[in-house]
């Protein structure tokens, strides 16, 4: 066994030493750098990693280390815990950020604790905007079958709405926040799942229609690679969906997207059966 864990940081390959690990593990107060947090993350025993993290966020914010504590509550999130504790701390966290970083955390504790038919139930629309990055931050979002059909019903009463209310960017940063938690849980799901876990036929319809009409006007590239990877979980696009993903192919320089939209285009296999979170 090496005693160096090997990371990729940012894209950037890193080592931490099993030592390093080891001794962070019984360290209490604020995130480390992050290539040991992100090990702490993947590679320390579940329940030891879920107390670090916290742990850490219960810590007095150290300057200039706001992003350092993200990371421990996305970190966090993708464990999926279902200790009191753990859930305490993301919501102590949550109440000192407030606003829609908060709510995002927030609905992330309601799914692990509740379920999502309880965040789907709830009046507060801003927890319902960001429950999709919820979902996302989580490893195994599967779970929390079938109680998710009943959330993204909810998410699309909202599109519904927010399409008569938003302009138009905001609405295509939902839409596209919607898209990849929806392609998440199908990605990440074992045993797998298919979009019609997930989403009924009518609501399907629908949400194919909006993406091939809002996917060549988005400006973000995040929400238009989600976008793009939903659409690619509805099988070999239509004329109209294969036109939107060629305008949004266009639209951003990137090779990876590049080559994601020219696998989905082709009518390969979508999720790549390789691909990681």
């Amino acid at each position: 066994m090496s005693a160096t864990l090997q990371l990729l940081v940012h894209g950037h390959p890193s080592g931490v030493s099993r030592a390093a690990l080891q001794a962070e593990l019984r360290r209490q107060g604020p995130p480390p750098r992050l290539p040991l947090l992100e090990a702490v993350i993947r590679y320390a025993p579940r329940q030891q990693a879920i107390a670090r993290l916290s742990n850490m966020l219960a810590a007095p914010l150290p300057p200039g280390g706001e992003h350092l504590v993200l990371h421990a509550v996305l970190g966090l999130l993708w464990l999926m815990p279902q200790e009191p504790s753990a859930h305490q701390a993301l919501r102590d966290h949550a109440t000192r950020l407030g606003g829609a970083a908060g709510a995002s955390i927030e609905a992330g504790v309601i799914l692990l604790s509740e379920g999502p038919d309880a965040l789907a139930m709830r009046a507060d629309p801003l927890l319902l905007r960001q429950s999709p990055r919820a979902v996302c931050a989580l490893s195994q979002p599967g779970a929390l079958l079938p109680g998710l059909r009943t959330l993204v019903s909810a998410w699309m009463n909202a599109l519904g709405q927010a399409w008569r209310t938003q302009g138009a960017q905001a609405f295509r940063a939902y839409l596209g926040d919607v898209a990849e938690a929806i392609y998440r849980v199908v990605q990440r799901s074992a045993p797998p799942c298919c979009l019609h876990d997930l989403v009924s036929a009518e609501h399907q319809a629908q949400l194919l229609d909006l993406l091939a009409a809002e996917l060549p006007g988005t400006a973000d590239f995040l929400a238009a690679r989600a976008m793009v990877w939903l659409i690619g979980l509805y099988g070999p696009p239509d004329d109209a969906s294969a036109a939107a993903i060629e305008r949004a192919r266009d639209r951003f320089a990137n090779e990876a997207f590049h080559a994601d939209c020219a696998l989905i285009l082709s009518g390969g296999p979508w999720p790549p059966p390789a691909q990681g979170g």
